[in-house]
């Protein structure tokens, strides 16, 4: 097996919603609702498969989310599209599928991380084999960000995915859209200013440290919502980050959908090449990949 390697603005309000950009959005009280409302990569441009051979489309429980080949025989997504399922009954759809047709591609392991919380979105990252050989099969694996890379506020990054765009309805073609990364403590200290769990004390845990954060930029904005959970954030060609989790401002706008110019919370791929390694290419030697510490006061150590 070959693994292609060595690869907000939110005002500030009574109340955040942060939301998982899965088909099922949720309060932060309640991460795991079923409201069903119109999101979608909101202002996305019609995207060409072609472009994007790696990218997969998920339905899991009737949860729709994304996933990247990264080898012959594994996806990377977000632990929450997954860690509910039963893995066999995943399906699976290629960039090109076509409405209707069954799913080519089928689930025969799935692995979440085993220190994935929920509550913090932390560790937010997931990996399933596969039973076909999607690469033999005509689909092609995206590279991953080399070790120790990291990518300064400003840097624009694609995102692609078939999130909803209105009440169960879903776009006829693949969408695709542009975010620039924003710094992390703007990001974390407006969600620790409105968020329902922290209700403005500045001594409320923070977001994850392995994240980027990202938002979309001019007076028509791109974001990746819900139901683009677990898709590729993808800078210079590299997989740089999964789609997490996007910040809304109040619960009105929660109801509608997605917000324009919301944040958005991205699992950061560098900080786990170590796990996936381990998993997907074992003969790989991650010693000496550095990764940041999930949280500013507890260094993770990951074999």
């Amino acid at each position: 097996m070959k693994l292609n390697t060595l690869s907000v603005i939110l005002t500030c309000a009574p109340l955040l919603l942060l939301l998982h950009g899965s088909s099922r959005s949720t309060a932060l009280a309640s991460p795991y609702g079923s409201n069903d409302s119109g999101r979608r990569i909101m202002n996305g441009q019609q995207a060409n498969p072609a472009d994007f051979p790696f990218f997969v489309k998920l339905v899991s429980d009737g949860i729709l989310c994304g996933g990247s080949i990264i080898s012959n025989y594994w996806i990377v997504t977000a632990c929450h599209c997954i860690f509910r399922a039963r893995c066999q009954a995943i399906e699976i759809y290629p960039s090109n599928s076509q409405r209707g047709q069954p799913p080519p591609i089928h689930a025969a392991q799935c692995v979440i991380h085993p220190q994935y919380d929920p509550t913090r979105h932390a560790f937010d990252i997931a990996l399933i084999r596969t039973v076909e050989d999607m690469v033999s099969g005509g689909l092609k694996a995206i590279t991953l960000t080399p070790p120790g890379t990291r990518y300064p506020p400003g840097t624009p990054a694609t995102i692609v995915g078939w999130g909803k765009i209105g009440y169960n309805a879903y776009p006829q073609t693949l969408l695709r859209g542009q975010s620039v990364l924003v710094p992390w403590d703007v990001c974390n200290a407006q969600y620790k200013t409105g968020s329902n769990r922290c209700r403005g004390n500045p001594n409320c845990e923070n977001i994850p440290n392995r994240i980027l954060c990202a938002q979309g930029q001019g007076s028509a904005p791109q974001s990746g919502c819900g139901g683009d959970s677990g898709g590729p954030f993808i800078i210079n060609g590299n997989l740089a980050a999964i789609n997490t989790a996007a910040i809304y401002t109040s619960r009105p706008t929660f109801s509608a959908g997605c917000m324009l110019g919301s944040a958005t919370m991205h699992t950061s791929i560098v900080d786990y090449l170590p796990w996936l390694f381990s998993l997907v290419d074992p003969s790989v030697n991650t010693a000496g990949f550095p990764v940041a510490p999930e949280s500013g006061n507890t260094l993770v150590i990951e074999s």
